[in-house]
């Protein structure tokens, strides 16, 4: 705590409060996602509430919460979908692991957000085009990003690379990750149960 306080201490707040559009943005994204997208596709698909089936997956979901690690939530995973859910373990066994590689869709919709507000920073005008592209390119990268805290780091580097923006951001990116990472690693996982 200590340590955490000397650095916010001298920390410049007014550049933080430029984040505030970013903060808000990526919240409602991952909200809209979390709350109306996934429960709603689940229960057209299972017919079933999807509130129910969140309670009984909430140990999966707390355990990314707080790890930030989808692949440290497999274990986890697996075991409420066989005992609290019923789902056979030969589905879960072929699922969750192609989820928690392929399905990082938590991870794409924030690196999008953050690669566009990066943009926006640097001055870059994007068009509707550019933006839909960059929704496109993170989507694709990030179903090779690890499932560990940290783990998209290097496709950020690749990303800012490909729209000619400077690594410089790449600091930016390690700073707000640190806040993001434990949600959306949340959200992947929700999405992986789903």
């Amino acid at each position: 705590l200590a340590l955490v306080y000397a650095s916010l201490a001298d920390m410049d707040w007014g550049g933080v409060f430029q984040l505030r559009p970013f903060v808000w943005a990526v919240g409602l994204a991952a909200a809209s996602h979390a709350l109306l997208f996934l429960p709603g596709l689940y229960l057209i698909r299972v017919r079933r509430s999807p509130w129910r089936f969140a309670i009984r997956v909430r140990a999966a979901l707390m355990t990314a919460f707080s790890t930030a690690s989808s692949s440290a939530t497999y274990p986890v995973s697996k075991q409420v979908l066989e005992r609290n859910v019923n789902i056979d373990s030969r589905v879960t066994s072929f699922s969750l692991p192609l989820g928690a590689t392929l399905n990082m869709d938590g991870s794409a919709l924030y690196q999008a957000i953050l690669l566009i507000f990066m943009s926006q920073l640097a001055g870059v005008e994007i068009s509707l085009a550019q933006s839909l592209l960059i929704v496109v390119l993170t989507m694709a990268s990030s179903a090779g990003t690890a499932g560990m805290p940290g783990g998209g780091i290097a496709m950020m580097a690749f990303m800012l690379d490909l729209l000619g923006l400077p690594q410089t951001y790449l600091a930016l990116y390690l700073v707000v990750d640190r806040f993001f990472d434990y949600p959306i690693t949340a959200l992947n996982v929700w999405g992986d149960l789903v």
